[in-house]
């Protein structure tokens, strides 16, 4: 089946009638995204939003690192007054191969947190969402959403609400020896080698990324002893101009989502 791609772009102003929440736009059929505000200022002096976007059965959008066919997220802030960007959040994805294709994506309901800096009294948003919403249709929406921050009176159902998506993400290891060793770019093969040292990861869950790219691999395949993994690149930049670069590796265990970060390391 062939996929239609087809391009939407939608404006929404929020002006504040509802403190915790922007109203509701529909970005394709059943399909709807809003902002969400906590309200909450912390002692660094950072708040949480996030992006709520609700999907029916079918439908999908993107982690990311959004895959080989995915449509990047982007989330634009810079007319906004007195705020900045921190980081954007990322739940752990599913792995999607529609169309035969390797795709990481979330599915019908999504909380994406977005951490943001407060530099002044007075923190105004003006963003700007690119996101993919996709069925057989897949439809790059573009939305803008303007909001003004209010911290003196906490929306704690919304607030709760970003802290348990929040809790869904991956956090860097911190349960003691690392389970996973050495990793090398083998440039011959185009696959990544990782060593296992450990029980205590889902080898299958396993995500291989590197920073600041769009390099695509595969599903993890393990040796027979289970202590050795490859990932095949499927698409992306070349990767020996990428040496030095963190590659982070991302799964699931008994305790929740981690990552592990290390330099790439080439084996030409």
């Amino acid at each position: 089946m062939q996929r239609f791609f087809l391009i939407i772009l939608l404006s929404l102003v929020a002006n504040g009638a509802n403190a915790g929440q922007s109203p509701w736009i529909e970005v394709a059929p059943n399909a709807r995204v809003r902002m969400i505000f906590s309200d909450v200022l912390n002692i660094d002096n950072q708040t949480m939003v996030a992006m709520e976007l609700q999907m029916p059965h079918g439908t999908k959008t993107y982690w990311r690192v959004p895959g080989e066919t995915g449509i990047p997220f982007q989330f634009d802030i810079a007319q906004s007054n007195e705020l900045a960007m921190n980081k954007i959040i990322w739940p752990y994805p599913e792995r999607d191969y529609d169309y035969g294709y390797v795709d990481f994506v979330y599915h019908q309901n999504l909380v994406l947190p977005i951490q943001l800096d407060v530099e002044g009294q007075n923190p105004f948003l003006s963003a700007n969402l690119i996101l993919g919403v996709c069925s057989d249709i897949c439809v790059p929406v573009s939305v803008q959403i303007e909001h003004q921050l209010n911290f003196e009176k906490r929306d704690s159902r919304v607030a709760l609400q970003i802290a348990q998506s929040v809790a869904t993400t991956p956090i860097e290891w911190d349960q003691g020896a690392p389970p996973i060793g050495i990793a090398k770019y083998d440039s011959g093969g185009e696959n990544i080698i990782v060593e296992i040292n450990s029980s205590d990861l889902d080898i299958d869950s396993m995500i291989a990324t590197i920073s600041d790219t769009y390099v695509v691999f595969g599903a993890p395949q393990k040796n027979a002893q289970g202590t050795l993994v490859t990932f095949n690149k499927l698409g992306g930049e070349d990767i020996t101009e990428l040496k030095g670069q963190p590659l982070t590796l991302t799964f699931m265990s008994k305790d929740g989502p981690y990552e592990i970060s290390q330099p790439l390391e080439i084996i030409q």
